[in-house]
């Protein structure tokens, strides 16, 4: 590579090594402080921080920051922690918890909080719960349902309860809308967790399709189901439950 091409380099395409190289030579620093910028910034202060003092660290964004401190944390001296996004915290922690007292953990948001606490659940005495939306409440208790002790069960939706409660059936005893989650929603529900059957406010309104699709994930519900329930399946929705090779018109 010919030093007195520099300025006519694409400096982007240029590996990191590639640019090692160059910053040796005294009279090209000006022109690759300038011009080094983006994935290929962050990846030759990843790995040759010696030559950080020659760029402009500052063009390096929240996520890079993120991956240049994963990968060297002395570096955490050298960014402007102000521009850090809660988000980019969150990643921070995840992978250097130690880096606590140095990070503005009330930038972080309900999302953030969630991911956080399923990979660090030691944060959980500093977390503001009442930050957390139903939303953030399904994807922490279906990994760390510990923390179901501090939930405001109110801030969960039908939509959330379905998605929690088909993983983790147990807070079944703390939902007060089970008549809000439609039929639909709850064919989905019985069909990972058939034991709430007697729960089901909809089970009147299911149509053969429901009590097909119900059927072919929990065969042994087809003597537990009203016979009335049975009577809406019509020949196609027959012909689909047969083709699982466990249930037969004959069995009813």
């Amino acid at each position: 590579m010919k030093q007195h091409n520099i300025t006519e380099l694409d400096l982007c395409a240029l590996s990191a090594k590639q640019i090692a190289k160059l910053v040796t030579g005294e009279r090209t620093r000006e022109q690759l402080y300038a011009k080094v910028t983006g994935d290929n910034l962050r990846s030759v202060v990843e790995q040759y921080p010696e030559h950080v003092g020659l760029f402009n660290l500052n063009k390096l964004k929240g996520y890079e920051w993120v991956s240049v401190i994963t990968n060297n944390p002395a570096m955490i001296d050298m960014c402007n922690l102000d521009n850090l996004s809660g988000s980019d915290i969150c990643g921070l922690l995840i992978r250097l918890p130690d880096l606590l007292s140095k990070l503005d953990i009330s930038k972080i948001t309900s999302k953030n909080w969630s991911m956080l606490l399923i990979q660090q659940p030691s944060f959980g005495q500093l977390c503001d719960w009442n930050k957390l939306t139903g939303n953030d409440w399904y994807w922490l208790l279906m990994h760390q349902p510990y923390f179901a002790k501090h939930c405001n069960w109110s801030t969960l939706d039908a939509h959330d309860w379905l998605r929690l409660l088909m993983v983790e059936p147990q807070f079944v005893k703390h939902c007060t809308i089970l008549d809000q989650i439609d039929r639909n929603d709850w064919c989905k529900l019985l069909c990972a967790q058939p034991t709430f059957l007697t729960l089901c406010p909809t089970l009147d309104s299911f149509l053969g399709v429901h009590v097909a699709e119900l059927l072919s994930k929990q065969p042994h519900l087809l003597h537990r189901l009203p016979r009335t329930m049975l009577a809406r399946m019509n020949d196609l929705n027959w012909e689909f439950l047969e083709s699982f090779g466990q249930i037969n018109r004959k069995s009813r």
